[in-house]
């Protein structure tokens, strides 16, 4: 257990990449505006800068 990190919940990042993976698919499809994909991205790496994340955020976003 690290005391002196903070850390993601394992719940919470499975929903965020699921969140993410629709994100690009309803973008794919055209069912998602610009704007509100980028809002949420922007939303979801706010929340993981919480944390000490950057190695996840790197991994996160660089894949997608």
């Amino acid at each position: 257990m690290l005391h002196d990190r903070i850390r993601v919940r394992n719940d919470n990042l499975r929903r965020g990449r699921q969140r993410i993976k629709n994100l690009q698919q309803a973008y794919g499809t055209y069912q998602c505006d610009p704007q509100d994909l980028i809002q949420c991205l922007q939303s979801w790496a706010a929340h993981l800068k919480h944390g000490d994340t950057y190695q996840l955020r790197r991994r996160i976003f660089d894949d997608t």
